[in-house]
């Protein structure tokens, strides 16, 4: 989480102004709720996919329950790319993070 809170420190930092179309996914071996806590802080709104190795990452629903104590937008996909694409369409200032698994599905 450490790594986490460098990163929203250092997007404050640089863009000071800027509120992001962040996408997530992320393992279940990592702490979803504090990596949400600090990324919140930087986001107009997330999009959260799951891998599809389901067993392996958060489920869409699980990050549902996981977003309930946040002011911020999100919504969620099953497909990772269709989560991408849905993040394009937006064009605005985006991130892709969480788990690298999730670079596999959007290239």
């Amino acid at each position: 989480i450490d790594s986490a809170r460098k990163f929203v420190e250092s997007l404050k930092w640089y863009y000071p102004d800027t509120k992001f179309v962040i996408m997530i996914s992320m393992l279940k071996s990592k702490k979803l709720d504090e990596f949400v806590k600090e990324i919140a802080q930087i986001a107009d709104k997330i999009i959260y996919t799951q891998l599809a190795d389901a067993s392996r990452s958060y489920e869409v629903d699980e990050f549902k329950a996981v977003m309930k104590p946040y002011d911020c937008d999100f919504e969620v996909f099953k497909d990772p790319k269709q989560a991408y694409l849905r993040l394009l369409g937006y064009n605005k200032p985006s991130i892709v993070c969480g788990s690298l698994y999730l670079l596999c599905y959007l290239k």
